[in-house]
Formats: C-alpha cells, structure tokens, sequence
C-alpha cells in the first residue's frame, strides 16, 4: 500500500504487542509496519546507551528507522505507552507524519508533569529494573494489567525478560535527569489531530490526565474504551474500528475536520 501505519511499542515489550493489529481483516489495505525498539525483541543493543536509551536518543533512532522506510508524510505514527512518548519525542526532529494516535498516553513536560500522568499509587518500578526477581515482575504485571488476557499477559513477560540490559535502568536515569522535551508542546506543534485512546480501567496512568489537552483531538474527544493499559490488546476489535477510521481521514488530509 502507498500507506503507512508505523507502531512503537511500550517499555520492556515488543512489536508482538501489536499483533492483534496485523491479524485485523480491517486493516489489510495497509502497509503495516511494527519495531522492535533497541535492545528489545529481535533489535540490538546500542553500543552508546547512556545517550541512545534516553527519551531523545529513542526518537533519533525511530525516526531514522522510519525514514528507511518512507520519506514522505503518507504515514501514521502509533505508540503505546512509552511509545507516545518516543512519538513526540521524534516530533522535535522535523518529521512530517500524516497522523498520530496515541493509546496509554503517559507524554509529559510543561504542565503535564509526570506525578499527574501516572496514578497515585502505580507501581511501575520493575518498569525500570534491569533484573529483577521474576516473581517481582509478574506481581507487578497482574497488578497493573489485570483486564489483560492470560496468553497476552504470557507474551508480555517473555517480552519483559528478553530486554537487554541496561536498557530500564538507562532509560530511568534520562527521565530522572530530565532529558526530555515538553512532549504535548511537541504534540501541539505537529498541527494534527491526535486519536487519543486510554482504557478506563487503567491502573497505570491517569486516563484523565489529558482531559484538556492542549493539541487538537481528532472528532474532538478522547476515546476511552473497556480495558487497562495496553487498549490495543484488552479491546481491540473497538481499537481496531477507531484506528481505521482515524487512517481514513488522515490519509485523505483531514478534509471533514
């Protein structure tokens, strides 16, 4: 297809959290592409990461990942979790997608500091531990996904333990550093409307954090369906419908908005 849908995937996970994307029968008519970020899934390691494992230097990476293959604007960029950040992050290098969805938000920087993004509460620390103990890990999982499916929750550990250290722990170090950009700004600047998805149930992120989102939403609303932090898996028959839809129009420039 002359369309693109790029997909990022969150911190310790892999392209297999979009499986259920590439199996959709709607989504056929689309070139459909999904990364393993560096050091997860079949990827390699940085040989530089302190700077490669941060925020900006995750951008850097994705976007020359991306330009390998598309150099135009016929492309949608779709994250989760930490991939939204990653998103925004490439943003500030001058891509020009034709779309962003966003599904987990947790974007940061100027008013939409990070104890605002994140529940009171969440436990993401393993999130950030190079190696933990695995019974630490699945605690942590079933707490903070618990809407999520007993063969996806399987993928998502083995996911989990297959990243190479020190990805967490650098990544950590970047956000406690505070190298990163004012990521809504970055939204903002990009001019589009944003599909913007949380799963009510989240226990991770505050799924109304971005309520009065400062870029412009696609239809005007954020959506919030069924389901925990990785809304693309706990409901995707409705993600799936949503994503289409939001393709349609943004491969056609937008015209009805």
């Amino acid at each position: 297809s002359e369309h693109t849908i790029f997909f990022i995937h969150g911190n310790s996970a892999s392209s297999a959290a979009w499986s259920k994307q590439f199996a959709s029968p709607m989504l056929v008519h689309y070139r459909l592409i999904a990364f393993d970020l560096p050091a997860h899934g079949r990827s390699s390691v940085s040989p530089d990461p302190e700077n490669d494992y941060g925020l900006k230097g995750l951008g850097r990476i994705m976007v020359k990942a991306g330009q390998a293959f598309s150099s135009e604007d016929n492309y949608i960029l779709c994250g989760v979790s930490l991939g939204t950040n990653i998103i925004a992050e490439m943003l500030s290098c001058g891509i020009k997608s034709g779309g962003l969805v966003l599904a987990g938000a947790c974007i940061t920087g100027g008013n939409y500091t990070l104890d605002k993004a994140f529940l009171p509460g969440a436990d993401s620390a393993f999130f950030f531990q190079d190696s933990p103990p695995a019974e630490t890990v699945e605690k942590g999982y079933k707490a903070a996904i618990p809407t999520t499916g007993t063969d996806e929750l399987q993928q998502i550990m083995k996911d989990y333990f297959s990243v190479q250290a020190p990805f967490r722990s650098s990544l950590l170090q970047s956000i406690t550093n505070g190298t990163y950009g004012n990521e809504p700004e970055m939204v903002l600047q990009s001019g589009l409307p944003v599909l913007l998805v949380f799963g009510k149930d989240e226990k991770l992120v505050n799924p109304d954090y971005l309520d009065d989102a400062p870029f412009p939403l696609w239809k005007r609303k954020i959506i919030k369906l069924p389901g925990g932090h990785f809304i693309q898996l706990d409901d995707s028959d409705a993600f799936n419908d949503y994503l289409l839809a939001y393709a349609r129009d943004a491969f056609s420039g937008f015209k009805e908005e």
